[in-house]
C-alpha cells in the first residue's frame, strides 16, 4: 500500500492524533503523507472557516452507491485548531493541579469521591418527578 487516508468522528479529534497525521517522519507509524478528514465540535473558530468557504465550492452529497442526496452539501474546509483545547485547559487551570503534593499528604486526587457525595444527596433530596428551588433543597439538606 502506498497512499494512506484516516477519517474519524470528533472522538478522534485530539491534537495529539492530528499532529501525529501531519507528522510525515512519525517514528511509530508509516512515513509519509496520510490524508485525513475528523469531524470536530463546532467552535467560534471552525464555524468562522465553515461560513467562509465559498458556496460555489460546496458539493451535494453522494455516498458511494446511492443516489445524490440534494439535501446534504459537503465541502474541503481547511481548519486546524491554533492550539490544542486540551493545553487551553491545563494552561488556565495549571495552579489547580497540584497533584503531587496533594498525594503526598494523602488528599484524594480523584473526582469520585465528590461524585459519589453528589449521587448521594441527589438520592436523599430528590425523588422522581421533584426538583427543588434553592431556599426549598437548603431547608430540605439542613433537616438531612
Amino acid at each position: 500500500m502506498t497512499k494512506y487516508f484516516y477519517r474519524a468522528d470528533s472522538a478522534s479529534y485530539e491534537w495529539s492524533t492530528i499532529a501525529w497525521l501531519r507528522n510525515e517522519e512519525r517514528p511509530d507509524g508509516p512515513k509519509g503523507f496520510i490524508g485525513f478528514g475528523i469531524s470536530a465540535d463546532m467552535s467560534k473558530e471552525l464555524k468562522a472557516a465553515v461560513v467562509a468557504v465559498p458556496q460555489t465550492a460546496w458539493t451535494p452529497y453522494k455516498a458511494p452507491g446511492e443516489a445524490l442526496d440534494e439535501k446534504r452539501d459537503w465541502a474541503e474546509v481547511p481548519f486546524v485548531p491554533s492550539e490544542p483545547s486540551e493545553l487551553s485547559y491545563i494552561k488556565t487551570r495549571k495552579h489547580k493541579m497540584r497533584y503531587a503534593s496533594h498525594y503526598a499528604a494523602n488528599l484524594p486526587i480523584g473526582s469520585g469521591a465528590t461524585e459519589s457525595t453528589c449521587w448521594q444527596m441527589q438520592q436523599r433530596v430528590k425523588l422522581p418527578g421533584q426538583s427543588w428551588e434553592t431556599h426549598g433543597l437548603r431547608g430540605i439538606l439542613a433537616m438531612r
